[in-house]
This record gives structure tokens, sequence and C-alpha cells, in this order.
């Protein structure tokens, strides 16, 4: 149902302004403004002529239907199943074996009903959708590294796609037990039924979501995000109303409907609070200039700047942890230039001096080394890198290890790398003239701060670099601190590129409002966080000494 005020007055189904008017083409969905209508009309015509009693997905796009047929045939496997079977097979086991490619299309490509009757033929399309859409989302995934992404995945531009993780939780939900014998169009056509409202609101705040990611202006990014919490907001109370408080439902239906509700929330909710935080304040400072400004960036509505020349000077880190877990500190990932210094090295061994003695190991070694260390099960050299190559999470799970994995092979791996560019151990940089392939990448300055990070995290009874619990608490607890000294480290990256004197000169003072930036957050973020133990607090002394020296590039000589 739209929603509505108290009085008679219904409220757009969008920004829960008063509406003005209703979709022209179902008479239902009640809109302030033709913006608002514009924002979710992607996924509403899909549902704006078809039974508003029953939820049906829309057919697949002709995208969707050239990418699914050389994926028919395909064997895969899946929860359902222990051995590989293609898409065909498991429709046929579904629905019998002469069930043709044929008929499987022309179902996929039904429109949606205006009227939808109890012929199990609506059941059935809603299962053979849900099963087309899982074999497209794993071969999307699998197209863009194994993670999901916002950026590049050809599911961006369809919501539908991306909705899918919700309807194979509802349906999950109605199939938890074991005595059920009903068929999967029978539970179908009971879900389509039963969370119409839930479902509704649901794509609703994907559609919005995905508009949310997309938008790249300064001014409509906050007020679109703000649009979207709301939606959230509304998604959450529909399912109290539509879900847990429907009869009829078991048990199990608000308890897994509702962690599904909380994953999809989670990320838009924090990123409010900064936006709020925002909206309540007069001013704040830009990032790089220390100007009064009210702008932050639109992809992440955290990071404040004075104009679009001030976050052009910073996005060249700030593009990875731009729309990533604020919360949580995340190395970027090797560039295309580090993949290919490092692959030869994977599984062939060259000679390290670490000062003391000469030993020769592959960057498998190393890695494996380290995790076996760190009480980390032994890691392949695919994982290895597939770790390398993925981009920082949206959100980042508690219990995940991947991530911190992630980290802790990323810095040795970029340890290994810098030993091949400085042919030498240690911080010290010989030549680092302008063929130095580091002039090209900012995070090699900030590296050394995070290793130092680490090492205040090592627990001193055990004589590790750092456990996979110690080292999410440093992504945590060292997380203001790192993204400010990569702000640092940036400005005087952008200082070595400059050869207007002018400029350089330019870029030498927003980096020491930056350090003047960073040793505050040493001070109030770690020396006064209760979050970091006494112990750990002695060490960090040591990590003043590294960022608070008069030019970090004295570190790493990349003056020409």
């Amino acid at each position: 149902m739209p929603p509505t005020t108290n009085g008679s007055a219904q409220l757009c189904a969008v920004c829960d302004q008063p509406a003005k008017s209703r979709c022209g083409g179902c008479k239902r969905v009640p809109f302030c403004s033709p913006r608002c209508q514009k924002l979710i009309w992607s996924t509403h015509k899909a549902l704006c002529k078809a039974d508003p009693d029953v939820f049906h997905p829309p057919p697949l796009s002709a995208r969707e239907l050239g990418d699914l047929r050389p994926l028919m045939n395909e064997l895969r496997v899946t929860d359902r199943s222990t051995r590989p079977s293609s898409f065909m097979q498991e429709v046929r086991e579904y629905y019998g074996s002469s069930f043709s490619q044929e008929t499987l299309t022309a179902i996929l490509t039904t429109p949606t009903p205006p009227e939808t009757s109890d012929s199990p033929l609506w059941g059935q399309r809603e299962h053979l959708l849900r099963l087309a859409r899982e074999v497209l989302d794993a071969c999307y995934i699998g197209s863009t590294g194994g993670r999901r992404d916002h950026l590049n995945d050809p599911r961006q531009r369809n919501p539908w796609q991306e909705f899918q993780p919700v309807l194979l939780e509802c349906a999950a939900s109605l199939q938890t037990d074991p005595r059920d014998n009903r068929s999967p169009a029978e539970v179908s056509l009971q879900m389509m039924r039963l969370f119409n409202s839930f479902l509704r609101q649901a794509i609703i705040y994907i559609n919005l979501q995905m508009e949310t990611i997309q938008e790249e202006d300064n001014d409509k990014g906050p007020e679109l995000m703000l649009t979207t919490i709301a939606a959230g907001r509304r998604l959450k109370k529909v399912f109290e109303e539509d879900v847990v408080k429907k009869p009829g439902t078991t048990v199990a239906v608000p308890i897994i409907i509702g962690t599904l509700v909380e994953e999809l929330t989670a990320n838009f909710e924090m990123l409010g609070r900064h936006i709020a935080l925002e909206m309540t304040e007069k001013t704040v400072k830009c990032a790089v200039c220390d100007k009064d400004t009210k702008l932050r960036c639109s992809g992440c509505g955290i990071l404040p700047f004075c104009g679009a020349a001030c976050q052009k000077l910073l996005w060249p880190t700030h593009k990875t942890l731009c729309k990533v877990d604020p919360e949580v500190f995340h190395s970027a990932p090797l560039t295309p230039y580090e993949m290919g210094e490092m692959r030869p090295r994977m599984k062939k061994a060259y000679g390290h001096d670490d000062g003391k003695s000469i030993f020769t190991l592959t960057v498998l070694d190393m890695v494996n080394t380290v995790c076996h260390a760190a009480q980390m099960r032994p890691i392949s050299s695919v994982e290895v890198l597939e770790a390398l190559a993925t981009p920082p999470p949206g959100k980042t799970p508690l219990n995940d290890s991947f991530w911190t994995d992630r980290a802790e092979m990323l810095r040795v791996v970029r340890d290994d790398l810098d030993y091949i560019y400085q042919k030498g151990p240690g911080p010290a940089v010989t030549g680092g003239g302008p063929s130095d392939p580091r002039r090209a990448d900012p995070w090699y300055l900030v590296r050394y701060t995070w290793t130092a990070c680490l090492a205040a995290s090592q627990d001193d009874r055990d004589g590790v670099r750092c456990r996979p619990e110690q080292l999410m608490c440093a992504m945590r607890n060292y997380n203001t601190f790192m993204r400010q000294s990569l702000v640092h480290c940036t400005l005087l990256w952008q200082k070595t590129r400059q050869t207007d004197p002018a400029k350089r000169e330019e870029m030498a003072s927003y980096a020491e409002l930056a350090h003047k930036r960073l040793v505050q957050v040493w001070e109030r973020d770690l020396m006064g966080s209760l979050e970091i133990s006494r112990q750990e607090k002695q060490r960090i002394p040591e990590l003043r000494d590294m960022f608070c020296v008069p030019n970090i590039l004295q570190t790493i000589q990349f003056e020409s």
C-alpha cells in the first residue's frame, strides 16, 4: 500500500513529501513531482500495469537473454546439488525431461499479467526467472574478479539483477520445513502474494540505491542519499507490517528476511549519519586547504572539499576509499603495473637481503610465512592473485578473514615490490628519479605508516606480526589516522609532480596543513582512544616519529 500520513493525504512513494499526483499508468503509486517518478521508473514500469496484489518480476531483458543463452548448458555447482549440473538440467529436474529450451525462453520472456490466476504457471515463471538470474549473477560476479563492482558490473543499469538476493531469501524463508513437499512453483506463488508490499518497497529502495551510486552531481548527491535512507526506513516499517505481523508466517520468516533488511540498509544509514552531521553544521573545513565549506564528496558524503580543484588533488587516492566502508581502513589493490611486476615472482624464487642474512623466497613463500606466523590458513597462488586485485568492500563483515588476509598480502607484496624498485633493503631509496614506478602511485608513501600501525598492534606475548582479529582491530582503530595520513601523503606526492615553483609551494603549504591535522588526529583518535590498550599506546609514539619528519619524502626520495 502507498504510504499515508495520519490524515487523508498520501505521501510520495520516493521522498515522503505530500503527494500531488499518481502514476498515470497504474493510478496507484503517489508522487510529489515528475523527478521522483523518474527516479524509480526503471523498475516501476515493469509493475505499473501488472496485478497490484501479486508481485511479478519482469521478464528477462534482451541483454539478459543474450547473456543467458551460452550459459544454459554450461556445468556449474550450486548449493542445491552435490554434483555439477547445467541450468537446463536443473530446470528439467523440476519440470520434466521434455521441458525444451524453446519453452523455457518463452516463459522467461512472458510479460507480467494484469491479473493473476491460481494457475501454477505464474509461480513457475517466477521460479525460472529466479534460477536464470542466479546463473547470470554468478557470471557477472566472475567477470568482475569475484566481488560485486557497482561501477563496472553490467548489472549496474539493471536493478532487477541486484534485486535477485531479495527474492532468493524470501523464497528460502518459506522452505525451512524439511517436511514441506510443495513444488518450487507453489512456493513462488505464495511468496509473490504473501510478500507483495514488502517486495515492492524493496525494489524501490534498491532502485534508489543505484541512482545514488551513479549520481555525479555534487549538489544532488547528498539529497538523493537522504531520500534513499528514508526509503530504507520505510522498508523496515513495511517489513514489520507486511512480514513480521502477518498471520500465518513461520518463525524463520522474520529472522531470515530481517537479516536481509539489515544488510541492505546498513551502509546507507552509516553514510546518512555523516550527511546529517554535514547538514546540521554551519561549515566544515576543506580537507585540502582548510577553507570553510558545506560541500562534501558526493560519492562517500564524508570527505569535505571547498571545490572541484581541491577534490581533484586527493582523487588519485580517495577514489579507492570513496564508496567503501567508512569505518575500516583498506589499502588499494595492486595496479596493473604492480601485478605485472609481481606475477613472475609468485612462484620463482629471488634473493633477498634483510641486513642480517641473504635468503631466497618466492612471493607465495613470503605470504604463507606471514600467514603461518599469524596463524592464518595456507593460501594458494590463485587466492593471492584474487585478493591483490580485489577492490575494498562497501561494508566489511566482522568475521570474514578474506579482508584481513588481503591486508597482510598487500603489505607483504608491496614490501617485495619496494625491494625490486630500490634494489636494496629498508625504506631508503638511492635512485627515485623520474623513472621510479612509485612516482605514479601515492599509496607507496602511506604504506610505511600503515606498516608501523600494524607493528604497534603486534601481540608481544606471541611474537607474531598480527593475528587476524588484531589486524581487523587495527584496520578499525587506526582508520581515521590512516585516512588523514593518506591525505597528507597524497598532497606531498602532488608536490613532486609540479614543475611550476609557485604550484610546488602551494602544494607544500597544503601538505603542512594536512600534517597539522594528522598530529591532532594522532592525539585525539589514537592516544585518547579507549579502544587501544595501554601497551599499544606505549608503542604508538614510534609512529609519531615516523610521520613528524619535516618531509616524508626524505624517506622515499622521489625528487628528480
